[in-house]
Formats: C-alpha cells, sequence, structure tokens
C-alpha cells in the first residue's frame, strides 16, 4: 500500500501483512447483545493469540535443565498447535488474503476495484490474524474512503465502531506485539 494519509490511516503503530480478508454490508442497528458477544469474542481470540506468542522469542540465558525441560515441552506443545492450526485451516473456508494494514482506529486493504464497498456503507469485516488460529477478529465499522492505487485495486479504508474497550485496548497490544516482531526480523535481516 502506497501513501500515508493520516485521514486513511489512523495514527500510531499499525501492523501490515497479507491476511485472509472478508467483509459484508452490515445493518448500522446492531442489537447490543449482538455487539457484547462479538467483543467478547474478539476479546477472547487476541488474549489467546498473546498465549500462543508468549514465549516465542523471549527465551532467556539460563542453561540450568529445567529451562531446558521447559524448552522442549514448549517445542512439543508448538507444534501440537501447528498441527492442530493446519487442520483447522484446511477445514476452514478462509477468504482470499489482502495486504492489510491494521491500526487501533482503522483497518485499511486493497482489492479489486468492483469488490470494493462503498464510502459510507456500514460493513462488518472479518480479519484472520494467525494461521495458527484460523478465527476471525470481527470489525465493525463505517468505510471513510476507497480510493484507487496506481495498480488499479482500490485502498478501503474503515473507522472501527462498537470497538469495547477491552478490544481496543488488547487489539493495540497486539500491533505493539507484531509491530516489534517485523523490528526485531528487520534486524536479524541486516545483520546477515
Amino acid at each position: 500500500m502506497n501513501g500515508n494519509d493520516a485521514t486513511s490511516f489512523g495514527t500510531g503503530l499499525c501492523y501490515e501483512d497479507v491476511l485472509p480478508l472478508r467483509w459484508r454490508r452490515s445493518d448500522d442497528a446492531h442489537s447490543l447483545a449482538r455487539s457484547l458477544a462479538i467483543n467478547l469474542g474478539n476479546e477472547q481470540l487476541l488474549r489467546h493469540l498473546a498465549a500462543v506468542d508468549e514465549f516465542r522469542g523471549e527465551g532467556g540465558e539460563d542453561d540450568s535443565q529445567t529451562a531446558h525441560d521447559l524448552h522442549r515441552l514448549e517445542s512439543k506443545l508448538d507444534l501440537l498447535i501447528d498441527l492442530i492450526g493446519e487442520l483447522l485451516t484446511r477445514q476452514a473456508d478462509l477468504p482470499v488474503a489482502a495486504p492489510v494494514r491494521l491500526c487501533a482506529e482503522t483497518l485499511v486493504w486493497t482489492c479489486a476495484p468492483g469488490a470494493a464497498p462503498a464510502t459510507g456503507d456500514f460493513i462488518e469485516a472479518d480479519v484472520f490474524l494467525s494461521p495458527r488460529y484460523p478465527r476471525p477478529l470481527v470489525i465493525f465499522g463505517v468505510i471513510e474512503s476507497v480510493q484507487a492505487e496506481d495498480d488499479g485495486r482500490a485502498r478501503v479504508s474503515l473507522r472501527y465502531r462498537e470497538l469495547s474497550a477491552g478490544v481496543r485496548s488488547a487489539l493495540e497490544k497486539t500491533i505493539f506485539r507484531q509491530h516489534r516482531r517485523m523490528v526485531a526480523q528487520a534486524r536479524q535481516g541486516s545483520r546477515r
């Protein structure tokens, strides 16, 4: 995605990746029960993703037998999670992956021009943040803009609505973790 328009992208840290994403037009007036259920599900999803990522890349310098045993156990659990995630992904009907920019206030993605919603549409978007846990983050929002890219695709910017404080906080932490991971990977790549 090109450009850095603050009105389309939001401010602060953002996480960019190519992720499975689907959207559908939605009714602007959701029931309170549905909004609560979706927010609770989103909080749970973000907590689970944080737990899966918790020990990744954060090993200490301890060479004790206990640390070695914990590392072996963690490796086995990682393998089990990967295998289960692979099975679930094969059974899930995941949408096509698209370039995505996830910020604390906005979601931006690119798609084919004929496949973009219209500015002002209220939509529900499903973003699959991890292949290891193929359950979507469900986001409601209003399309702020649809802009043509140089390659003929459309850049769609959605401003969140109905996002609880708990989901917003967990989403900001997820974005920070992903950003930190990308910075670490870039540093490792530059050292080679």
